[in-house]
């Protein structure tokens, strides 16, 4: 069977479906690899970073706001904190949401409750986790 190179994905496309092929890329965002010589595109944007970070070096960008980074790891973790819709709310308070179930419960016991485990042996303030108490301690290093 025929088929025919697509331009804009790089595709060899069998002719009976060349129309349905041409009318997804016009219904898709498209992504276009920004490097000098490069002529993909892409509709799936995780493909995309991975594909110009990768292969060019691009430092990473994100789509909905100014933040860049030269981390894949960084990158889809920014992406997933700040843009990933988040599943579950606090009940209480109603502001802090999060995708985390932990983060959820840390934000109750510590917001809500005051449930310390964790006390300063210089000033007694209490934190409900150990990184908190270690990160706290930093203040009475020069008194």
């Amino acid at each position: 069977m025929k088929t025919r190179l697509c331009n804009t994905c790089g595709l060899a496309v069998r002719l009976p479906f060349w129309d349905k092929h041409c009318e997804d890329h016009e219904k898709l965002r498209q992504f276009k690899c920004p490097a000098e010589g490069c002529s993909l595109v892409f509709s799936d944007v995780p493909a995309f970073y991975t594909h110009t970070f990768n292969k060019h070096g691009i430092p990473l960008k994100c789509h909905e706001c100014d933040f860049t980074s030269h981390s894949l790891i960084n990158f889809h973790g920014h992406v997933r904190y700040f843009h990933k819709p988040k599943t579950m709310s606090c009940d209480i308070c109603k502001q802090y949401s999060t995708n985390k179930p932990g983060r959820l419960k840390a934000h109750i016991e510590n917001t809500h409750v005051k449930k310390h485990s964790y006390f300063c042996a210089v000033c007694s303030k209490g934190f409900f986790d150990r990184a908190f108490l270690a990160e706290h301690l930093n203040i009475h290093r020069y008194d």
